[in-house]
């Protein structure tokens, strides 16, 4: 059965943290990568949040979510609980590779599309990746570097003072010992 749905994706939903409330879209404008584990057999939905410039990273509890009504009222009262951590990894499972987290475009968007499948019904619209395709006819590897290095060449000293501030700031986080859970208290 193919339905034609109006519908729209990645709408705003709330994050609180510490007191603090947010939501998706905001913090996507503001430069965090978000990524979105929406299981629609089980009605459930999760997020992962990084922010790299502070690398800090969070995982919000599980909700129960309905992707099959979009009701705006029930959206408003929609509300992720967050974790943040300085050092936080997320390991996938292989017999779950369905249900990953997967990076997921915050903006909301108007669309017409037909629903197919139960993946069509998901809420975030997921990032779209148009990588660009390198045919080369012949070159082995010695020539491909020497091409990146001459297309670098002008930012070198620039890349290598990033290189240094980075590794820099990762000594510092591997000799802090500073941990928190951070919790909203109503």
């Amino acid at each position: 059965m193919i339905l034609d749905r109006h519908k729209i994706l990645s709408q705003p939903l709330k994050i609180y943290w510490a007191g603090w409330e947010t939501d998706t879209f905001k913090l996507q404008s503001e430069g965090w990568d978000i990524s979105a584990q929406q299981n629609i057999k089980t009605s459930s939905m999760r997020l992962a949040l990084r922010y790299k410039k502070a690398s800090i990273q969070g995982l919000t509890s599980h909700i129960d979510f309905d992707y099959f009504r979009h009701n705006p009222e029930e959206l408003r009262r929609i509300c992720f609980t967050c974790q943040l951590a300085s050092n936080f990894i997320i390991q996938e499972q292989p017999e779950r590779a369905a249900y990953d987290f997967q990076p997921i475009d915050a903006r909301p968007v108007y669309t017409t599309y037909n629903m197919k499948n139960l993946e069509d019904f998901a809420h975030f619209k997921t990032v779209d990746y148009n990588t660009k395709e390198v045919f080369l006819k012949q070159a082995n590897m010695s020539e491909i570097l020497e091409m990146a290095l001459q297309k670098q060449e002008p930012n070198q000293e620039k890349i290598r003072q990033q290189l240094i501030h980075r590794e820099k700031m990762e000594s510092i986080k591997r000799d802090s010992q500073l941990k928190a859970e951070l919790r909203l208290v109503a």
